[in-house]
């Protein structure tokens, strides 16, 4: 008997959330600060773990693909990683509430204004506290085929960072029976975004290493890691929209 597959996006109170005991938050806030600081390592162009190679360099926006040794998921033929370049007008102080979702609403804005293969997604838990300039959440997304917090350089050049990762959570269940999804493995994901020496002006990053999953060949691989990197390039018109907001 074939199950027919339901149609995203998901039911409303598809996914029921109960309040998480201290101890795994704690675990997830420790993950979230590990994970932070590899984003930090490897989105670099001379990075220790990773070798950059260029890719492409179109109207401002550089790609690179990368090879790495043992980062998460580097075993498989599904896993890759890619890092994309260029700048935007902002500063580090409006950063924190431009890229901060607490809410369903502000996640679910920032996805439809900013990705084009996000065809569902969810704000889970938020596990730091509203006033805290750091955030942590579990958010879930589904595509077509986050830790953040400001730190600064022992060069004095201050910056912004947002992590993400996979983790494993209860009340997100295995939905490739019922809606046909299969899982994608992030193992390093996130921007980061450094001041420069134009006044207004960042340096924006974007780093993505994961694993697909699935019978996929190596060509829609790339695609889809190179067509999330080129999202980058609508950074700066994502901000301007808040701005005026």
């Amino acid at each position: 008997m074939v199950t027919k597959r339901l149609p995203l996006p998901v039911p409303k109170g598809f996914f029921v959330c109960p309040p998480l005991n201290p101890i795994a938050v704690n675990v997830l806030k420790q993950r979230a600060q590990a994970g932070f600081s590899d984003l930090l390592a490897d989105c670099q162009l001379e990075a220790e773990t990773i070798r950059w190679k260029l890719d492409s360099d179109i109207d401002g926006l550089v790609l690179y693909s990368g090879s790495h040794s043992h980062s998460v998921g580097a075993t498989s033929s599904n896993a890759a990683s890619i890092l994309a370049v260029t700048t935007i007008q902002a500063t580090i102080d409006e950063l924190p509430s431009m890229l901060r979702f607490d809410s369903h609403d502000l996640f679910a804005d920032f996805c439809a204004s900013y990705y084009t293969d996000v065809v569902d997604c969810a704000s889970l838990y938020t596990l730091s506290a509203t006033e805290s300039p750091e955030y942590v959440g579990i958010k879930w997304e589904a595509l077509q085929s986050p830790c953040s917090k400001s730190f600064t350089q022992r060069d004095g050049v201050r910056g912004y960072a947002r992590s993400v990762e996979s983790v494993d959570i209860a009340c997100v269940p295995d939905l490739n029976a019922t809606f046909g999804l299969v899982r994608m493995q992030i193992g390093r994901c996130g921007f980061v975004l450094k001041e420069t020496r134009r006044l207004g002006v960042l340096q924006a990053m974007f780093l993505l290493q994961a694993d697909l999953k699935g019978s996929i060949p190596q060509w829609m691989i790339r695609l889809v890691l190179r067509g999330r990197a080129k999202a980058l390039a609508g950074l700066d018109a994502y901000f301007r929209q808040r701005r005026l907001a």
